[in-house]
């Protein structure tokens, strides 16, 4: 029987001795684990943290580019505002012109500069008293049909110039825009 518990205490110490290499092998690991649980949770914090940070100024982008948005409408509104008050009284004085041409109190007439070839030359209607080379004054009144004609073109040439104006002041406000924006650093 020697030999029987000669293998038994062989056997249960060997036994014993691989619980024991099992159970010190799973607290080594058990710490690795926890160690590497530990890194894994600060890169979370720190990529948490770096998001909030990216948020912040995505927001603070946001304002910005809001806040100059604002500024450029309300500068396009005041230039609105300015040349559609000139529009308004261009076009009650248009209606005022093209009220006495209608009714016949006024007329149109087209003043001309031209230079007289001598003294007393005549224009054939008349004779111009200017001296040799200098300017004498004209005028051609018209009739009333062509003077509303004429109007209508002054109105329409006056239009096209507030266009102009309206679209130069708006490309304008758009370039500062831009080349604010270019400035802009964004970290």
């Amino acid at each position: 029987m020697t030999l029987e518990r000669t293998i038994l205490a062989a056997a249960g110490i060997a036994l014993a001795g691989l619980a024991g290499g099992w159970t010190l092998h799973a607290w080594r690991t058990d710490s690795q684990l926890q160690a590497k649980e530990t890194t894994i949770a600060q890169i979370r914090q720190r990529h948490a943290e770096q998001l909030e940070e990216q948020a912040t100024a995505a927001r603070n982008v946001q304002r910005l580019v809001q806040r100059a948005t604002d500024l450029n409408q309300a500068a396009i509104a005041a230039v609105d505002t300015k040349l559609s008050g000139e529009r308004d009284a261009e076009k009650l004085e248009a209606d005022r012109l093209r009220k006495c041409v209608g009714n016949g109190t006024c007329g149109v007439r087209i003043v001309t500069k031209r230079a007289a070839c001598a003294a007393g030359a005549s224009d054939g209607g008349g004779s111009i008293d200017a001296g040799t080379g200098s300017v004498g004054d004209a005028a051609i009144a018209l009739d009333g049909d062509t003077g509303l004609a004429v109007l209508d073109l002054r109105d329409s040439v006056r239009e096209d110039a507030r266009k102009i104006q309206y679209l130069q002041t708006y490309a304008q406000r758009c370039s500062f825009i831009k080349n604010q924006n270019d400035g802009l650093v964004f970290d």
